[in-house]
């Protein structure tokens, strides 16, 4: 019995999902064939198909003789214990001699042979769909060619649809879930997210892991993780505390994976309540900034906490009473109007997001450099106001402090002390967007000579004075603040001058600030058109 060797290649076309769980191989199969027998074959992996999507696979077959002979197919067809779970919906290779010595490297090209007569390619579709994540069971096609036959075990995997809850967003139906709305001043806000898996046998253990990730502006923050474990259909609640954003979940079981997007975004706007009740946050600030009874000294300047601190204001007799009670309030209005949370788009989601730019988040306008700032209100008002945190009014006074010793060991401790509300003064131009940094020359308050001559300011006197020259914007940002009036009530503030300066902060500077401060102070509080 004579024996001709023939080469077949299966090429295999991305399924009508688009692609997405298409796997871009083929194989090269070579089979002894005679006319009358062809030997078993191989098993045949056809990648893995969605869960519950109808996904169709065409199959190129081609096969070549050196030795020009030619080779019918008499019929395709599926058969064995899994047979039920695919069909062939369509086949162009029953009856088709198939000729020729070359096999197409790709689908395409296979397409266009199998188009042209005669040819050495023929197609034809085996459709599945998959109703649970795993193997589909395995069935075989039964190819018969000149009157033998040759059988390969055809298989497919299933993959997703182990997720049910939360539902995946989509671009028309986006899964959303609010923060609740603080109810005390120790409460940030709350949302419970249900999760459920299903379409796995009964025994199998789903490790879950809701990672959440927020950026303010093109800036993002540590992502916060929470990983716990579960059962096949079912139902966990988790809780999650002060943070949001952009939520990926994803299940797994056994050697099954699936994920879905969900958005936290921040309680609802109630009308003149906001998105945090007032009266919570002037509770909270004013607690807070009460709490301020010392403040960094200048051997420790970045704030640590267990570093040297100093009484503020600082023991006199008589004592000094100059604090202003609800400065930390002012300064929250001003910089983001008293709100936690704004209607705005992210991620493509218009809904209530954190009130922040690109550096800034939230109540205080703290860094954005943590999730809790930005989605805990509490942690914001906090970090604005209290040590540790270096960008706090409390460590910002402590830094005023150090400024105002070196000012005035340059005028030869000539400078009367600055009180408790001058030293906010200066500390709030340190918080604002035009700080002076460690320029001397650019604090909110300078050395000024009066009556005297040359650097030394000889036969003179050194007083204090606004610094409008080298940093107008600063002093015009505390300007703005002294003039805030928090929702809750409340009065404008200010100080008492020092020696030579008739308002502290200045009142006649507003148009000047208008005209040269936009986008650095609030200019609705300063009157500006």
């Amino acid at each position: 019995m004579s024996r001709t060797v023939f080469e077949r290649k299966f090429l295999k076309r991305p399924d009508s999902s688009g692609g997405k769980y298409a796997c871009a191989m083929f194989g090269v199969i070579t089979a002894l064939l005679s006319a009358i027998v062809a030997e078993a074959g191989d098993t045949l992996s056809f990648g893995k198909l969605p869960v519950g999507f109808p996904a169709l696979y065409t199959n190129c077959f081609c096969i070549t003789s050196p030795s020009g002979q030619s080779a019918t197919f008499s019929s395709v067809s599926i058969g064995g214990t899994g047979a039920a779970n695919y069909s062939i919906t369509n086949d162009a290779c029953t009856g088709h001699a198939l000729t020729g010595t070359t096999c197409p490297n790709t689908f395409a090209e296979c397409q266009s042979q199998s188009s042209q007569s005669p040819t050495n390619t023929c197609l034809f579709d085996i459709a599945a769909e998959p109703l649970h994540p795993g193997p589909v069971p395995a069935a075989t096609i039964k190819e018969s060619l000149n009157g033998g036959s040759r059988s390969d075990q055809f298989a497919l995997n299933a993959i997703g649809g182990i997720i049910v809850a939360p539902v995946d967003s989509t671009k028309d139906n986006l899964s959303v879930f609010s923060l609740s709305t603080p109810q005390t001043s120790t409460d940030p806000g709350s949302v419970p997210i249900t999760f459920t898996a299903a379409n796995l046998q009964a025994g199998d253990a789903v490790a879950w892991k809701a990672t959440t990730s927020y950026r303010s502006g093109r800036k993002s923050v540590p992502s916060s993780v929470k990983n716990f474990n579960g059962s096949p259909n079912q139902s966990i609640t988790q809780q999650f505390t002060g943070i949001g954003g952009n939520m990926t979940v994803k299940a797994t079981a056994e050697n099954y994976t699936d994920t879905a997007t969900v958005y936290i975004v921040g309680p609802s706007s109630s009308g003149s309540t906001g998105d945090v009740p007032y009266g919570l946050i002037t509770s909270e600030l004013d607690t807070l900034y009460q709490d301020v009874t010392k403040i960094p000294t200048p051997s420790n300047p970045t704030c640590s906490a267990t570093g040297a601190f100093q009484p503020f204001p600082a023991s006199t007799n008589p004592p000094d009473t100059t604090k202003t009670s609800g400065l930390a309030t002012q300064v929250a209005m001003n910089e983001s109007n008293y709100l936690q949370f704004v209607d705005q788009t992210l991620y493509g989601v218009l809904n209530f997001w954190p009130n922040g730019s690109v550096k800034h988040v939230g109540l205080m306008q703290v860094p954005a450099s943590i999730m809790d700032d930005a989605w805990n209100w509490v942690q914001n008002a906090q970090d604005g106001v209290a040590v540790p945190n270096q960008n706090s009014l409390q460590c910002k006074i402590g830094t005023a402090h150090a400024r105002e010793l070196a000012i005035e060991a340059a005028a030869k401790n000539s400078l009367p002390t600055l009180d408790a509300c001058q030293l906010e003064e200066m500390a709030l131009e340190l918080y604002g967007p035009k700080p002076g940094g460690t320029n001397l020359a650019k604090q909110y308050y300078s050395k000024h000579c009066v009556g005297g001559t040359s650097a030394t300011c000889q036969n003179g006197s050194w007083q204090w004075q606004i610094n409008t020259t080298r940093n107008l914007c600063g002093v015009c940002y505390i300007i703005s603040v002294r003039n805030e009036v928090p929702p809750t009530g409340g009065s404008v503030t200010s100080c008492q001058p020092p020696t030579g300066i008739s308002a502290d902060p200045p009142t006649n500077l507003n148009s000047l600030c208008c005209a040269k401060c936009k986008g650095l102070v609030n200019m609705t509080d300063i009157g500006c058109k």
